[in-house]
């Protein structure tokens, strides 16, 4: 008869085993692109815009040579690029580049508002806005939005503020919703 025999030490705690390999996956996905909000194109306009090809034929249509004339017999020139959208909430700093500037958090919150279904190329954030007001509102609105399924329409959101700790809650916050955000200093 044979018997097993046992040791006098117990076995060994499973803290003391080596740690299991990590095997490496078979297939990665590849990176997402930007998201269809995010993604710029230039448009043009009148005479300018791009022909699609016929379905029947498969070629495009011929593009006109020139602009047509206008009344007075001058030749129309091709409309300017848009103006991008920039805002700013800041209490002190007069930022050049914002074309809509805001001194409090109330104001924040009505101007996204206004801009609710609109692409805004650039939002400058500052935390600390005076007193007790803070940008964390606008911040609040944002996220509400993204929460709901129909976040800001952002192609980037710009965080300068001299409290840090204020700022890396505004990042993180944001970034936390997949919006572009990033670190600045701003004059």
């Amino acid at each position: 008869m044979c018997r097993l025999r046992r040791s006098r030490f117990p076995p060994p705690h499973p803290a003391h085993y080596p740690p299991p390999r990590r095997v490496r996956p078979l297939f990665r996905y590849p990176r997402p692109l930007r998201p269809p909000h995010l993604r710029r194109r230039p448009r043009l306009q009148g005479c300018h815009a791009r022909t699609r090809t016929s379905q029947r034929t498969g070629t495009p249509p011929p593009a006109p040579a020139r602009c047509p004339p206008r009344d007075d017999g001058r030749v129309q020139q091709p409309s300017p690029e848009p103006t991008p959208v920039v805002l700013a909430v800041d209490d002190l700093r007069a930022l050049p580049r914002a074309t809509r500037l805001v001194r409090t958090s109330r104001e924040g919150v009505q101007l996204l508002q206004e801009h609710r279904g609109m692409f805004i190329d650039e939002l400058w954030l500052d935390h600390d806005l005076g007193g007790d007001d803070s940008v964390m509102p606008v911040v609040t609105l944002l996220e509400e939005a993204a929460f709901h399924g129909n976040p800001f329409q952002i192609g980037t959101v710009y965080v300068h503020s001299a409290n840090p700790i204020g700022a890396e809650t505004v990042v993180r916050s944001l970034s936390h919703w997949k919006y572009h955000v990033r670190r600045a200093v701003a004059q």
